[in-house]
């Protein structure tokens, strides 16, 4: 007995998502505004914690599966996992480099993260667009 309709669920997860990415730029709106506000930094480990923690422990393993069963024996899965989290360690490093170098005031890791935020955004809403469960929709919703 199904309470929603995968349409339905699907509108409520995007609005969920789009709330969550609203509240998410209270820190970063508060960065802009006051560099040397102490929330941003705190919400920024959080986050990196949330992402890598669902990235490792639910993500690359169903990755892995799926790579398996398409008979693919490269482990593109570890590989795209790794050079991701090198490439956003990379743009924190740009951006702290930017801030060190530039005016104190100019707000670098901010702009940054709200570009990386954006992406998140985009990449999740298109994996549960395409996405034909309900419950695999849900599992990656609240991963």
């Amino acid at each position: 007995m199904d309470y929603f309709t995968l349409s339905e669920s699907k509108w409520f997860f995007a609005g969920c998502i789009f709330l969550s990415s609203i509240i998410a730029f209270i820190p970063i709106m508060h960065r802009l505004q006051s560099p040397k506000l102490s929330l941003f930094p705190a919400a920024k480990a959080f986050s990196a914690g949330i992402f890598l923690g669902a990235a490792l422990m639910h993500m690359l393993q169903a990755s892995i599966t799926g790579f398996i069963a398409l008979d693919i024996t490269f482990p593109w899965a570890t590989f795209l996992t790794g050079s991701t989290f090198l490439i956003l360690l990379w743009l924190e490093h740009l951006g702290r480099e930017l801030e060190d170098h530039h005016d104190q005031s100019d707000p670098a890791i901010a702009r940054l993260a709200t570009l990386m935020l954006i992406f998140h955004s985009i990449l999740e809403g298109a994996a549960l667009g395409v996405d034909t469960n309900l419950a695999s929709s849900l599992i990656l919703f609240l991963a």
